[in-house]
């Protein structure tokens, strides 16, 4: 188990374990949400120095994400670690990028004691929008491509602005989604260099994790429903391989923005991309910023 120095933290989560150990120390990619995340995850923990979480997106540090894993403490989510051969631990919650619905993580993991390296994937924002969109559709709220929460997601200036008030930038790698999926090898690689560790080697082939199912996803079905507090005892594979049945079966179309929303968007975000291309020299152009 690695470990963490207790610290006082915030509600709802509670404090470390009081121990210390700094090989285990806790690589999180922050997001952002629908940008490769889970590809990357997968990737990475092949590395032989690399602990898996024991869920790839534990929202430990969140206050607002339903789907946060309930654990006692931090180093808990890791029963596998091993510091004889783990350098560093890794989980990738997307909530950990969604200021202001989600405020106060990066003071959270200080609070914590955690000193992560941290790894943020950004995508061009219009297709990032459809894909986030197409994924809470069904669910019972109101949201529309123009949410507010839609493209605050999609400001990452904004969203990396939160932790640079916390922590160096030296421990902060922003990584292209276009590499991670055009050349993911290349991709991981960058992510290793920037822990100081070797990359792996190759995999015989790099396949996209966590696709969004273009068709109304049946866990959602359940919990908006009547039956909705039976979702929890159904597992997950079954509801997750009759979704991607149904997405062959009876594809959705996915709802593309209009003319006008593209041009709200690129009018909110513009400012946000130019600053992201002159730090971190992401080429922000070819989305048409």
């Amino acid at each position: 188990m690695f470990d963490i120095p207790q610290k006082n933290l915030p509600a709802p989560h509670l404090a470390g374990s009081g121990r210390t150990d700094p090989a285990g120390r806790a690589t999180i990619i922050i997001g952002a949400m629908k940008c490769g995340t889970s590809s990357l995850y997968d990737y990475l923990v092949e590395h032989e120095a690399i602990a898996p979480c024991v869920t790839k997106e534990p929202e430990f540090f969140s206050a607002r994400q339903s789907h946060r894993v309930a654990a006692g403490a931090y180093e808990d989510l890791w029963p596998d670690y091993d510091p004889r051969r783990h350098r560093f631990v890794l989980e990738a919650s997307t909530g950990y990028t969604k200021f202001p619905t989600e405020q106060g993580v990066p003071e959270r993991m200080r609070d914590y004691g955690v000193d992560p390296k941290l790894v943020y994937i950004v995508r061009n924002p219009f297709d990032r929008i459809e894909s986030h969109f197409q994924h809470i559709r069904h669910l019972p709220c109101e949201r529309a491509p123009l949410d507010d929460h839609l493209l605050d997601t999609s400001d990452y200036m904004l969203q990396i602005e939160q932790y640079l008030r916390v922590f160096p930038e030296r421990d902060l790698l922003v990584l292209d989604f276009d590499e991670l999926a055009q050349r993911p090898q290349t991709a991981v690689s960058r992510v290793c260099r920037f822990l100081g560790m070797t990359p792996p080697p190759p995999r015989p082939r790099y396949e996209a994790s966590n696709r969004t199912p273009y068709t109304r996803k049946l866990r959602e079905r359940f919990e908006a429903g009547p039956a909705g507090r039976l979702a929890p005892l159904i597992p997950g594979r079954v509801l997750n391989g009759a979704d991607r049945l149904l997405a062959r079966i009876r594809p959705e179309p996915r709802r593309r923005l209009t003319g006008s929303e593209r041009a709200v968007i690129h009018d909110r975000l513009q400012r946000s991309m130019r600053r992201l291309e002159a730090n971190f020299g992401i080429p922000t152009a070819k989305w048409g910023f």
